[in-house]
């Protein structure tokens, strides 16, 4: 196995076929290591970062390819620290990230990635692979090859919830915990009984943009009712999914959903379908119509929908949210590794992680001394991209 560096957009674009082909021959279903979704977001976030991906070659058959790129990170208003990272990272809430590789060959191309960055570590001072599938040999093997020449950092890991669908929707509600599945056969009951409320799911006769745009603004309605912040917001982010859920759409990995009355969505949901999963990525939905439980009932259309539809698994990505453990409490985990080399740059991120660490160890020992009053302030809310569901 030999490995080449793609470095230019140019390479990237040209590698879309190729780069299907080794998704599919791998063991990774994860939607956000496809080419779709990694080069849109190379297309809309790419400033003050170089491309550097990793192609693994047996001859010229390519049979992995490490999704990578490299950015500088401003420290005390110095951009000195050069950094590794996956495609993908960031506000647009990547998961289940990886290193993609032929069945088989994992433990290989690990191998020679980490020989390829240690016989160019004159290029970088710190690698932050976030959001690992915390099963993958990358995340497993990595610290054995590094910790005796770099600091090796394990944040705490993050839970995915996710979903076992059968094959009937009758079956998936016996299997759900009582108080949810009362809930929602109750509420759905109470919109089809005469609220004049129609669910409607996304098709190719329907406007694209016109239906991203609602979303986001159900969305951003919600969180300002909560008097919450949300990082799903922003002309870029909002540019970035036009044309990621038309790329999907193409192929037939989308999924938006919407409960409407009088042509006026009330509700939505924003997933993803592919090999056999259904991401569950984004919802919102407008709080005077809060009392009809819109979120409940929209996901439990989804859900019947995606059994329809042969999908096997129904993923709510990550987050602890209370309502997600309300639907299940099965979960798939992610961590973060952070190596820094032993010089000035890498030593001083290596300081402040260390103080982060230390500063959230202390808020959540101030939360638990507070009580549980602390945490459902509305000031508490979560900054992340996070789905919400009520």
């Amino acid at each position: 196995m030999r490995l080449e560096v793609v470095s230019t957009m140019e390479g990237f674009r040209s590698l879309r076929s190729v780069w299907g082909g080794v998704l599919e021959r791998s063991a990774s279903r994860s939607i956000f290591l496809t080419w779709e979704w990694l080069f849109q977001w190379w297309l809309h976030f790419n400033k003050g970062k170089a491309l550097y991906i990793l192609l693994m070659k047996d001859r010229e058959k390519v049979v992995g390819i490490a999704p990578f790129c490299i950015t500088k990170v401003a420290m005390f208003g110095l951009p000195f620290v050069r950094k590794i990272m996956f495609l993908g990272s960031g506000k647009v809430g990547s998961d289940l990230m990886d290193i993609i590789v032929e069945k088989g060959r994992e433990r290989e191309a690990v191998d020679e990635t980490v020989r390829y960055l240690e016989a160019n570590c004159s290029l970088w001072d710190v690698v932050d692979w976030c959001d690992l599938d915390a099963c993958s040999p990358l995340a497993r093997y990595v610290s054995l090859h590094l910790s005796h020449l770099y600091r090796v950092y394990e944040k705490p890991e993050k839970k995915c919830p996710y979903i076992d669908l059968p094959g009937d929707f009758e079956e998936l509600l016996k299997k759900l915990k009582p108080n949810i599945r009362n809930s929602l056969k109750y509420r759905t009951k109470r919109i089809e009984s005469g609220s004049g409320i129609v669910f409607r799911s996304h098709g190719e006769q329907d406007p694209l943009k016109k239906d991203i745009d609602a979303l986001f603004d159900l969305h951003d309605i919600r969180f300002r009712a909560k008097k919450a912040k949300s990082a799903f917001q922003g002309k870029l982010l909002r540019m970035f999914h036009y044309d990621v859920a038309e790329q999907f759409s193409k192929k037939g990995w989308l999924k938006l959903c919407f409960l409407e009355r009088e042509n006026r969505q009330i509700a939505a949901l924003y997933a993803f379908k592919y090999r056999g999963r259904m991401y569950y990525y984004q919802s919102g939905f407008d709080p005077e119509w809060s009392k009809w439980a819109p979120g409940t009932v929209l996901m439990g259309y989804c859900m019947r929908e995606s059994i329809k539809e042969g999908v096997r698994e129904f993923h709510y990505l990550r987050g602890g949210e209370g309502y997600k453990e309300r639907w299940t409490g099965t979960t798939l985990k992610m961590k973060s590794l952070v190596i820094t080399q032993k010089g000035v740059a890498g030593s001083a991120y290596a300081g402040i992680l260390a103080g982060k660490a230390a500063l959230k160890s202390l808020v959540r020992s101030i939360k638990v001394a507070l009580g549980p009053t602390a945490a459902a302030e509305p000031g508490n809310a979560s900054n992340s991209s996070a789905n919400t569901e009520e």
